[in-house]
């Protein structure tokens, strides 16, 4: 029988990883990899995120190739260290490289309703259908209005208040996507709701980072008992899952449905109504989960944290770089003007303001979730010069080069998920 392959990304080391797992009838050949030591494995090997781990896997990369094989307490990792492998194993063979692997801390914390952390089946299956009917490229166009009032009125609290731009940032995010999926307009930053998402948070800055607890390596460790010594994460974990609960719960149950724009939540719940039985429960707890992945975009990996990353790191970039700032500025004020702002129908007729932000997703990929793709995102085959910051690449002939990699393909994740 063959062997059963199981991917997981790993959060904090600056790849693409895989669980791989190994029957005792067909032990394949693995790929090189750094030493191992005894029981521990390469444990200590792997570099910590705040020594540019990026910098030790391009090295290894040169020792060993793009896949790297390390072993941490007996649990094989296969490390896709480049584009190329990535798009080989998870994009051409996805069917066979789909499932991320559920970690014991997802599972603690509650997180394994979110669709992003959810195990590989027909479970995850119906999800991501209900998810793709209202996020396909068709229908996102219905959200335009959310985030047009969204943008103004960013755009007035940095013309009020420009000293906190990332306070800013956070907020309008939240508040747009909260009003879109449950009809729910935040009272400002005090709002219950954006509480609840900023208390869940710290599951996913801790619990999420791969090697940051020891039940992920020895599951059994949860089934010690809580009074014993040495298991306080316990009790953290099961605070954690409260307030996961909570995210997913509480917004759900308080839907506002007479808004002028439906929304998501809305919307699942007509379709809901018509239903009785099983079938009634069954969508009514796959919609509960979708609204709450959308709304928990904001923590979870490839969600919309990654947008507020990415506004910080434009205006890092435009601080440092004047002169690409200038060119987007001339091309907004010739296809703009200055009697209003841009909307979705002008992004055809900005190209340069277009491969600038995307640029920007590439130069400084977000951290803490996303370090695993700057060393992709920062390889010189495929981005020369990569700690160059440079719009110009993403064109050709003044227009967007269609051949040229999207980063957004990398920082929001390859493959069907």
């Amino acid at each position: 029988m063959p062997a059963n392959i199981v991917l997981a990304i790993f959060l904090l080391t600056p790849l693409v990883s895989v669980a791989l797992y190994r029957n005792a009838y067909n032990r394949l050949p693995l790929p090189p990899g750094p030493r191992a030591l005894p029981f521990i494995g390469n444990l200590l090997s792997i570099p910590r995120a705040d020594k540019y781990p990026w910098r030790v896997y391009a090295e290894w990369m040169q020792l060993y190739g793009d896949i790297i094989h390390m072993k941490v307490l007996g649990r094989n990792i296969i490390v896709l260290n480049s584009l190329r492998a990535v798009q080989d194993l998870i994009e051409r063979r996805t069917s066979t490289y789909q499932d991320r692997g559920t970690t014991e801390i997802i599972k603690l914390a509650g997180w394994d309703w979110s669709l992003g952390m959810m195990d590989y089946g027909r479970r995850w299956r119906e999800h991501r259908q209900l998810f793709h009917q209202f996020f396909n490229e068709q229908a996102v166009r219905a959200y335009e209005p959310y985030l047009r009032d969204g943008a103004r009125s960013l755009l007035k609290r940095l013309y009020h208040t420009p000293e906190d731009p990332i306070r800013h940032f956070d907020y309008v995010i939240t508040e747009t996507i909260l009003s879109m999926t449950y009809g729910i307009h935040a009272v400002g930053e005090d709002d219950v709701y954006v509480k609840l998402l900023q208390a869940s948070g710290e599951s996913i800055e801790e619990g999420l980072v791969a090697g940051s607890f020891w039940v992920d390596f020895l599951p059994a460790l949860k089934y010690v008992p809580s009074w014993m010594p040495g298991t306080s994460w316990q009790k953290k974990v099961a605070r954690w899952n409260k307030e996961t609960e909570s995210v997913r719960e509480v917004p759900w149950a308080n839907m506002v449905s007479n808004t002028p724009i439906p929304s998501i939540a809305a919307n699942l719940s007509e379709r809901i109504d018509e239903l009785d039985g099983d079938e009634h429960a069954k969508l009514q707890e796959i919609s509960k989960n979708v609204c709450a992945v959308v709304y928990a975009g904001e923590l979870t990996p490839g969600g919309a944290g990654t947008l507020s990353a990415a506004l910080q790191t434009l205006i890092f970039a435009m601080v440092l770089h004047p002169e690409a700032q200038n060119r987007a500025q001339q091309e907004l004020d010739q296809v703009v003007g200055s009697e209003r702002l841009p909307d979705f129908a002008d992004a055809g007729s900005l190209p340069y303001t277009r491969a600038l932000l995307k640029e920007c997703m590439r130069w400084q990929p977000v951290a803490p979730l996303s370090v695993p793709r700057r060393r992709i995102l920062h390889d010189p085959e495929t981005f020369p010069e990569p700690d160059e910051f440079r719009p110009e690449r993403y064109l050709k002939d003044g227009m967007l080069n269609p051949d040229m990699i999207d980063p957004a393909a990398v920082v929001f994740g390859t493959g069907r998920r």
